[in-house]
């Protein structure tokens, strides 16, 4: 939910606001500043105060889109889909029901946080049909399920590009194995696929 900020939860154990907060701040406030590469209503800043009703979350206070402030107020925004003007193109104060209505800020959402240290990449995992929403933990698990999740949507040919920066002409398949799932690499370009444990990924510099 991007109308709270959750310090602790599946993916992370950071203690409750009041342990995150900065010890100077007096007036107790987190500012997130996030400008996305959207064509419009791509510069987002949003402010958060200690929830009253529980003090281990943070909940948005103030926002504004573009350098304009938004309120929120339930009773004002429609239920259809139907997008509103660019906020830096009206120039004025307006109220909105949900920060749902940015797509590009939701689409933040969708976003995951990998830690420098992170579990090897796995040869096979379970598959997992169950599961309402995709998610990958910091140190990587569950990554084959959320590109066989998205691969409708171009996710693993992206990795792929960013995969073929790192190894020449690497290249990656996805495959089901009754319910498990398989992951195979190629590092060398020659049409064959191995294990990721059988592939090498750094480059090794000795000094005599």
């Amino acid at each position: 939910m991007m109308d709270s900020l959750l310090p602790a939860g599946m993916w992370k154990d950071l203690g409750t606001y009041y342990d995150i907060v900065n010890a100077f701040d007096e007036n107790k406030t987190i500012g997130i500043h996030i400008i996305t590469d959207a064509e419009r209503d791509n510069d987002f800043e949003l402010l958060f105060r200690q929830s009253e009703d529980n003090q281990t979350l943070g909940e948005v206070q103030d926002v504004k889109v573009n350098g304009f402030a938004i309120n929120d107020d339930s009773s004002s925004s429609d239920d259809d889909d139907s997008s509103i003007d660019s906020v830096a193109e009206q120039n004025v104060e307006i109220r909105l029901a949900s920060l749902r209505d940015f797509p590009s800020l939701m689409a933040l959402q969708r976003m995951y946080y990998v830690a420098a240290e992170r579990v090897a990449a796995p040869l096979r995992q379970s598959l997992d049909e169950t599961t309402p929403f995709e998610y990958m933990a910091p140190n990587g698990e569950n990554v084959l399920n959320v590109l066989w999740k998205n691969r409708d949507k171009g996710c693993i040919e992206k990795v792929q590009t960013m995969l073929e920066r790192v190894l020449e002409g690497g290249r990656l398949r996805l495959e089901t194995e009754g319910n498990r799932l398989m992951l195979l690499v190629n590092s060398v370009n020659d049409g064959h696929y191995y294990q990721p444990v059988n592939v090498g990924y750094g480059t090794v510099m000795c000094c005599r």
